[in-house]
């Protein structure tokens, strides 16, 4: 986050096409993510070292109903993808402390809660609230 853009010079891959390096650079004059030209990214990643990071599982709920008028039979409106869920998510280090009582906001995802069926073994956050609402644009 507010980093510097990363441009992609060059993909190297071994004789099956399986990547094994890619060279990048950085813009110098994107300090904090901006640039005084006025650039913008089509995509930002956000990362976790993968070896400063520690395994979690994610609950992503979602709206239970496709719509807001139900009809007379709810059970044709469930939303098939009002839950997804994330076995091998990373998350940084800190979060192996996690508070039950506080929401944690992962960045671009939401609001996350640890659950009451986690362990020091088993960390699950569950999503209570999406940073993007797309209700709205379904109208």
């Amino acid at each position: 986050l507010h980093a510097y853009y990363i441009i992609c010079d060059d993909i190297i891959k071994d004789e099956t096409g399986k990547i094994i390096q890619i060279n990048c650079k950085y813009d110098p004059d994107s300090k904090g993510g901006w640039t005084q030209d006025g650039r913008k990214v089509k995509g930002t990643i956000h990362w976790v070292c993968k070896s400063n990071s520690i395994n979690i599982e994610m609950n992503l709920y979602e709206r239970l109903f496709n719509n807001e008028n139900l009809g007379e039979n709810y059970l044709n409106n469930l939303n098939p993808n009002s839950l997804k869920r994330i076995k091998n998510a990373k998350a940084e280090l800190s979060l192996k402390n996690a508070n039950p009582n506080i929401y944690y906001q992962f960045l671009r995802t939401g609001y996350f809660k640890l659950d009451k069926q986690s362990n020091n073994d088993r960390l699950i956050f569950n999503r209570s609230v999406s940073l993007r609402d797309t209700w709205s644009k379904k109208k």
